[in-house]
C-alpha cells in the first residue's frame, strides 16, 4: 500500500483539478449555492463571467452545480 501511495503522489493522482460541464451553452441554467448557503439558478454566462465571484464546479449523480467561493 505504501508503494501505491508513493506512486500516486509521484503521478499527482490526488492533485485537485478544475471541472466544468461539457455543455458550453451560455444560456443553460445551473444551480448555484450562494455564500449564505441558499440556492439560486443562474445561467452559464453569469457563472463563467466572474460577475458573481469565483466558483467551483461540482457534480452529483451526473448533475452539475456551482458553489460561490468567499473572496480571499
Amino acid at each position: 500500500m505504501a508503494q501505491q501511495m508513493q506512486m500516486a503522489s509521484n503521478l499527482e493522482m490526488d492533485k485537485p483539478q478544475e471541472m466544468k460541464p461539457a455543455d458550453d451553452d451560455k444560456f443553460r441554467f445551473y444551480w448555484v449555492r450562494e455564500l449564505d448557503n441558499t440556492w439560486s439558478q443562474r445561467n452559464r454566462l453569469t457563472i463563467d463571467s466572474g460577475d458573481i465571484g469565483d466558483v467551483r464546479w461540482y457534480a452529483k449523480d451526473g448533475t452539475f452545480y456551482a458553489v460561490r467561493l468567499p473572496m480571499s
